[in-house]
């Protein structure tokens, strides 16, 4: 039985969404409410990711090669 005061790993939201739904269609059930998930709102800069591939030899073409690989 899932402790009621235990913090769970969700990994897929989504899913559990859908399982808990399937779930309260049964009448011998009794589920927990659940409970809404503040999501930390991070602030990313994107200019700040500007020079990650600098002094790296990446073309558009190497790229396109490695990821079609087609012989």
């Amino acid at each position: 039985m899932l402790a009621p005061d235990k913090q769970y790993n969700i990994k897929n939201k989504e899913r559990l969404l859908f399982l808990y739904e399937m779930l309260s269609y049964y009448d011998f059930l009794e589920l927990p409410e659940l409970q809404e998930t503040v999501k930390e709102e991070t602030e990313h800069n994107f200019f700040q990711s500007a020079g990650m591939w600098k002094d790296r030899n990446i073309s558009q073409e190497t790229l396109r090669k490695k990821a079609w690989k087609r012989d």
